[in-house]
């Protein structure tokens, strides 16, 4: 079974093959967005109209709030919320393709022989955190007039860069 979207009076399938990609150009307008006039920039007009409920009209001049700038939305307890909205019309796209055959998981002359991480500087399989220090500008959706801008410091856990490895064995050649 799939499902189709009208766009200018034409169906686009969303079927097993681009359906994800038709439905993730939906919500993340682009230039390869089916109809944008129609289905807009979902979710990151979601952040926006968020941001400004506060003051929907622009009656008090006030700025948008933490939802509004990808560096705070994560501190506003909605954005949890929003994205769960947002994975579930993937979920339900999901849910409505046809199971996967084993054949199309899998691949008969590859397989996976030993997975590394190796850090920086480090010996492999072992990851090095240590805690950092950061600071953050606490101005966005909150008023802090005539003050100016309030930084915070804070102390979360930090790692050293790293890059992993899969082997892969090839029982023919490729």
């Amino acid at each position: 079974q799939t499902c189709a979207l009208p766009i200018c009076g034409n169906h686009v399938p969303l079927d097993e093959v681009r359906g994800i990609d038709v439905l993730g150009n939906m919500m993340e307008s682009s230039i390869v967005s089916p109809n944008r006039n129609l289905y807009g920039d979902f979710h990151n007009m979601g952040h926006v109209f968020i941001s400004y409920s506060h003051d929907p009209d622009h009656r008090h001049l006030e700025s948008f709030g933490v939802m509004g700038d990808s560096a705070t939305a994560m501190r506003d307890p909605v954005f949890y919320r929003w994205h769960a909205y947002i994975d579930d019309i993937f979920q339900e796209y999901k849910t409505r393709l046809p199971p996967h055959a084993l054949t199309e998981l899998s691949y008969d002359d590859v397989s996976v022989t030993g997975v590394q991480v190796i850090p920086e500087g480090g010996q492999p399989n072992v990851l090095q955190t240590f805690w950092q220090q950061s600071d953050i500008d606490l101005s966005r959706g909150m008023d802090f007039v005539p003050r100016g801008n309030v930084f915070a410091r804070f102390t979360h856990l930090q790692h050293t860069p790293f890059t992993y490895t899969c082997p892969l064995y090839h029982s023919r050649r490729l």
